[in-house]
């Protein structure tokens, strides 16, 4: 007796797996050929790794313009050592004070247009030193006056009209001599910028550059802000149509289990009237019975879970799971394949679109604070050499001074029988230009190849963000496809 109960409860769950697991020849919601398809093409494409070469080539000129940087810097310092030794030896050119003076002003007229001159070149170097040093001395003099004043003062830089109250007169006297400190920096700044507005040159090259940066910073900043609020709007649409099919299928799934909770009362009702064993005379009819209760009770469940989602507008704990079940059903997979929500996908590629390139327009933008900030060190460079310059044509000055001949060779100043005070000037001339080759000049040219560097940079940005775009539209149909499986689908209805 128990070995026919075990047959029949074993025949009845055997009868519930047929039941649900459906035997229709129709529409299926999930195709296993067509899911296969999707799935290699997908992991073909995941493989192909379509941007990762652009990876590697950035890789691949990071380390380039590292090596090219070590080249540049010794290649440079080479040059300066061979103009030094042709100075002394009196080859390419090079053998007196006229020939040096003549390169030397050659280098200032590259930074400051063709009309500078030894006096230009003497004074801005001059006032670029002055403010290094009023600089550094006006923080000592806001230091000093903080710590007399406890914190309480100010120390700004042009100092307001009405000077503050001072609570002793340790700080009084502080701040007086910040006052001082400050009108000085202010005095001699403003000289600069009135001999810098009279060149042009390399210095005036790299400003303006600087000042385009700063409208093109302006102007890509709209545009990220406009973009920004294209996506915000692009993934609004998105979640609306989400929402909308969810409400279609919230709709469907509703009538169909109703018509099959209904559908499966009905046969109950027959079973509980009659002794006709339905679709399978060989079990009890007991075992058959169970089986439609334990249907109709998973049916009025994923009823309560549906309703629950539609008077919430947000599904319950139960709805995926529900859906999931209701996908295997026997005919239920019909009224899943024909709900089609062809909003969705175009929603979805339209806002990964806007997304895409939303991220081009910050990646620029990062590009823009990198150029400049290689443009602001190369203007500080220039400044720098500028300020070993004006000392180095100073000393020319005053060899020329002293009565130091113009053509002669400059060797014969270092000559035991040589005048000291030619030898100790114009040494003293190339001393300072050697520093401001070795300081500054290499510098620039470092600088110079770093913004090539950055330009390399700037293409491949241009390369990456159309490939990526291209990827995309590729793979968001691929994992979008209807053809999924019923935990897929699910998962669609109600993506988390």
């Amino acid at each position: 007796m128990r070995t026919v109960m075990f047959a029949i409860s074993l025949l009845g769950c055997f009868s519930s797996i047929l039941f649900v697991t459906g035997c229709s020849t129709g529409a299926q919601l999930h195709r296993p050929a067509e899911e296969k398809t999707a799935q290699v093409a997908k992991d073909a494409l995941d493989a192909s790794k379509i941007t990762s070469g652009l990876k590697a080539e950035r890789i691949l000129l990071a380390e380039l313009t590292q090596r090219e940087a070590d080249i540049i810097r010794r290649s440079e310092l080479a040059l300066r050592d061979r103009w030094l030794l042709s100075v002394f030896k009196g080859e390419d050119g090079l053998s007196s004070w006229t020939e040096i003076n003549k390169e030397i002003l050659q280098r200032v007229k590259f930074l400051l247009g063709p009309s500078a001159n030894s006096q230009t070149a003497i004074k801005i170097g001059t006032d670029i030193e002055r403010i290094r040093f009023l600089q550094e001395r006006l923080d000592v003099q806001q230091r000093m006056y903080n710590l007399a004043s406890q914190g309480k003062g100010s120390t700004t830089c042009p100092a307001p009209v009405q000077a503050p109250k001072h609570a002793t007169q340790d700080a009084a006297d502080f701040y007086a001599d910040f006052l001082e400190a400050c009108d000085g920096y202010t005095k001699v700044n403003k000289e600069l910028e009135d001999d810098i507005k009279k060149v042009s040159g390399l210095f005036v090259a790299v400003t303006n550059e600087l000042a385009l940066l700063k409208s093109e910073r302006n102007q890509v900043k709209v545009n990220l802000a406009a973009k920004k609020e294209a996506y915000n709007a692009a993934r609004n649409e998105y979640e609306e149509a989400i929402a909308k099919g969810n409400e279609s299928v919230i709709a469907t799934k509703a009538k169909a289990l109703q018509d099959k909770l209904k559908a499966l009362g009905e046969k109950v009702d027959t079973i509980g009237a009659t002794a006709q064993k339905l679709h399978f005379p060989q079990l009890g009819e007991e075992g058959y019975l169970e089986q439609l209760k334990i249907q109709s009770n998973s049916i009025s469940q994923i009823l309560d879970a549906l309703q629950g989602a539609q008077s919430k507008a947000v599904p319950s704990a139960n709805f995926k799971p529900a859906l999931l079940v209701a996908s295997t059903l026997t005919g239920f997979e019909k009224a899943f394949s024909a709900v089609k929500h062809p909003e969705v996908g175009p929603a979805l590629i339209q806002s990964e679109h806007i997304r895409l390139e939303l991220s081009a327009l910050e990646r620029r933008l990062s590009r823009i604070d990198e150029r400049e900030s290689l443009l602001k060190k190369r203007v500080d460079a220039i400044l720098l050499e500028l300020q070993y310059l004006a000392p180095s044509m100073t000393n020319l000055t005053v060899y020329v001074g002293d009565g130091c001949s113009k053509t002669a060779p400059i060797s014969d100043a270092f000559k035991p029988a040589g005048d000291i005070k030619c030898r100790q000037s114009i040494l003293n001339a190339l001393v300072r230009y050697s520093v401001s080759w070795e300081l500054a000049r290499v510098e620039q040219e470092l600088l110079h190849y770093r913004m090539r560097a950055l330009e390399h940079e700037i293409v491949l940005d241009h390369s990456e963000n159309p490939l990526a775009q291209n990827q995309n539209l590729v793979r968001i149909p691929l994992r979008s496809s209807w053809s999924t499986t019923p935990a897929g689908f699910a998962r669609k209805i109600w993506p988390t």
